[in-house]
């Protein structure tokens, strides 16, 4: 027995087609509230530049949370009241420091994960790829952990900053060890950052250790 639909005798075609044109006109109305954010990323090209290219922007882009605090950190210890005159929009720049550290922290280690299994796709795998999967979920915690060290005392707020130190330095030794030579693009785009990123908080700790 053919299949029929049971509403087909309840509504009106009129009515069917005055509904699906509701439902159109409802997407249509969203799509066109995003219009102005969907014109934004088309003006700077960043939906039809390179992947590579867009990793690039972004990632350097991503530097400047890092930048900002630590030059406000500077400006208030060497010509403010210290470091607690450092603040961003009202809040502490040191802990805005931290936060964002440590959100950046957990996304570097989710990407190791995405480098392991593609590592262990191209070869039979060994204990480095477990290791490296283990690894990148303690230097998660780890970077958890720094956002509550900084509620027991301010000189965890310190040892913070270090814990984060050393997560960047371990993920891109590590990443080094899975990648290998392969990616030379990426693997350079990497020692760049966390070069630079590495810097910001040893300024963050010298600052911090002048003011213990």
């Amino acid at each position: 027995m053919p299949y029929s639909n049971p509403y087909s005798m309840l509504l009106p075609q009129k009515a069917v087609n005055k509904g699906l044109w509701a439902v159109k006109e409802h997407f249509t109305r969203s799509t066109l509230q995003r219009a102005p954010y969907i014109a934004v990323i088309t003006k700077f090209g960043l939906l039809n530049m390179s992947r590579s290219n867009l990793i690039n922007i972004l990632g350097y882009l991503g530097l400047i949370p890092f930048l900002v605090p630590s030059y406000l950190m500077a400006e208030g210890f060497f010509y403010g009241a210290g470091l607690q005159s450092a603040a961003i929009f009202g809040l502490y720049a040191p802990y805005v420091f931290i936060a964002y550290s440590a959100i950046i922290l957990s996304f570097l280690s989710g990407t190791l994960w995405g480098h392991a299994r593609q590592a262990d796709a191209m070869s039979s795998g060994d204990g480095l790829l477990q290791g490296a999967i283990v690894f990148s979920n303690l230097v998660a915690l780890s970077a958890w952990a720094s956002l509550l060290l900084i509620y027991i005392a301010p000189i965890m707020t310190l040892f913070a900053v270090c814990l984060l130190m050393a997560g960047y330095l371990g993920l891109l030794l590590i990443e080094g060890l899975v990648i290998g030579p392969q990616q030379k693009q990426y693997w350079a785009m990497r020692i760049r950052l966390t070069s630079v990123v590495a810097l910001t908080h040893l300024i963050a700790i010298l600052l911090m250790l002048t003011e213990l």
